[in-house]
């Protein structure tokens, strides 16, 4: 069969022909694509076609016996010589299967097995390092997320004490910009008026408790004033120290009714729950107030203002009472 075996050894081209048109090898694409390739070869092609069909249940048993193997060591198929003890053990096998068959592999098919191998050997391989950059990237991303965690904490500390009264925890005058932008021209360029209420809070005779009791009860006076104020108030209203012993309330989405009484709220419960100071005597802290309700396009600057003078007329009134900015006798 000397013909067939010149056939044969140029049937890879055929192969490779079919490859590189992607065209899965059918026994019509192969005809053509072998026609092209050896127009003079008719007479021994029905030869060829018959040997390859006979064989071609060798090959895939072949195929299959290495696969096999594969499996069983958990080693993939790799035939570079020399280069590993797998890749020894898996040319080895191949080898027997190909000795040891009844009738032996044809070489032919032999090299086709090898091929397949080879190219199972590469998606292996691909797979196996696709694999471990994924894993690689994983942990990198896991790393950077955590970098961030702890970069976002520590920019959240930083803000925070940047914007907030080491005494109190109120917020500090650098805050009220952001909280103004937040409640009135946030709201407002998107066309929304927004109700606030500007309302001036400060301390009576704050000066005669840091003489009298000295200013470590000060500080603790502050300290229990913002935290009945914070008690007292909605969870949406901020509380600002303004300067001292004088404190800014912006209170969002309220009516100038509303902030008057929750103010004569706090008023009643500092009244009946003194500040103990050393456990050994009471201090009741009082408070006078101004109020100023926003006014549509009206500078909220301008509403502060307009409640720090209510505050000063309702101290000029005689101290622990509220004035209104509007309704001022």
């Amino acid at each position: 069969m000397t013909s067939f075996t010149l056939i044969d050894l140029d049937g890879q081209r055929v192969l490779d022909l079919l490859a590189e048109r992607q065209q899965r090898p059918t026994p019509d694409n192969y005809k053509r694509a072998f026609f092209e390739l050896f127009p003079a070869a008719m007479p021994d092609f029905e030869a060829h076609l018959e040997h390859v069909a006979n064989e071609t249940p060798a090959l895939l048993e072949a195929v299959h016996e290495l696969l096999s193997y594969t499996q069983r060591t958990r080693h993939p198929p790799i035939l570079l010589d020399g280069e590993t003890e797998t890749a020894a053990l898996v040319r080895s096998t191949l080898e027997n299967v190909r000795l040891t068959r009844t009738p032996p592999l044809d070489d032919h098919l032999f090299k086709l097995v090898s091929r397949v191998l080879m190219v199972s050997n590469s998606v292996f391989v691909a797979i196996a390092q696709a694999k471990q950059e994924i894993t690689t990237a994983h942990q990198h991303v896991i790393r950077l997320k955590e970098q961030l965690n702890s970069s976002q904490q520590a920019l959240d500390i930083s803000l925070e004490l940047l914007v907030q009264d080491n005494l109190t925890g109120a917020l500090n005058r650098r805050a009220l910009e952001h909280v103004l932008t937040r409640e009135v021209a946030e709201p407002k360029a998107l066309g929304h008026t927004k109700r606030v209420v500007m309302a001036m809070l400060d301390i009576d005779h704050f000066k005669s408790i840091n003489d009298q009791y000295g200013h470590s009860t000060g500080d603790q006076a502050l300290i229990y004033f913002c935290k009945s104020i914070r008690n007292t108030l909605r969870e949406h209203d901020y509380l600002i120290r303004y300067g001292g012993e004088e404190f800014l309330l912006v209170m969002p989405d309220a009516e100038i009714e509303g902030a008057s009484f929750a103010i004569e709220r706090l008023r009643t419960i500092l009244n009946n729950t003194p500040l103990l100071v050393d456990n050994t005597y009471q201090l009741v802290l009082r408070f006078s107030a101004g109020l100023c309700a926003l006014r549509p396009n009206q500078d909220p600057y301008d509403a502060i203002r307009l409640a720090d003078e209510a505050l000063y007329i309702a101290k000029q009134s005689g101290r622990n009472c509220l004035k209104i900015a509007g309704k001022l006798p």
